[in-house]
């Protein structure tokens, strides 16, 4: 007695179960799981048609810091295409371009990669200097200031109330009326003096 084919090859269609994984009708009518690996490590569908491939259609990789290639409409990689002036290629992006935070002169303006795009910074008053990837604004000349100080000195003789004397009334030190420290009369507190006091200033 004959059996059922799990599949008919004629009509069945290969189909990916995953990224990485090809289910396929074989030619005997048997279903076979294939896992996708070496040069083809990807299971991709093009036209229709699912195998296991090199690459996913329009994908890019770097192929060494100064290029990258792109995936062709076949699933395969094409050739190695150079970066330009202002680019690297990196593994954050796999494709040639600016890196975030890098900056490059454009005339007298400074622009800064955001998100592998060239935005305006800033534009230069003095120009722009320096090569990407860290160009800056050229610092405008230093200005030196010099200043002369002139100190204004007052010297003289002047009279006013002295607390080292001789005289009449309230002294601190000297020798008259009521006295803390002197010659004094009767009521001084340290010394010899007269009844009145000690001598007038």
């Amino acid at each position: 007695e004959g059996e059922c084919a799990p599949c008919d090859p004629a009509t069945y269609a290969d189909t990916c179960t995953n990224g990485t994984t090809l289910r396929e009708c074989l030619s005997s009518g048997d279903l076979e799981t294939t896992i996708c690996s070496g040069s083809t490590p990807l299971c991709t569908t093009i036209a229709a048609v699912s195998a296991c491939r090199a690459c996913a259609v329009g994908d890019t990789e770097c192929v060494d810091e100064e290029s990258d290639r792109t995936c062709s409409s076949s699933g395969t990689w094409g050739a190695a295409t150079a970066c330009g002036d202002d680019e690297r290629c990196t593994t954050a992006t796999d494709a040639c371009s600016c890196q975030n935070g890098e900056t490059k002169c454009d005339d007298d303006e400074l622009l800064r990669c955001m998100n592998g795009e060239w935005d305006l910074l800033e534009s230069c008053d003095e120009g722009c200097t320096g090569n990407y990837p860290l160009a800056e604004c050229e610092d405008p000349p230093a200005t030196m200031t010099t200043s002369t100080m002139t100190a204004t000195v007052t010297s003289g003789t002047g009279g006013g109330t002295s607390t080292t004397g001789t005289g009449g009334g309230t002294s601190t030190t000297g020798t008259g009326g009521t006295s803390t420290t002197g010659t004094a009369g009767t009521g001084g507190t340290g010394g010899m003096g007269g009844a009145a006091g000690g001598s007038a200033g």
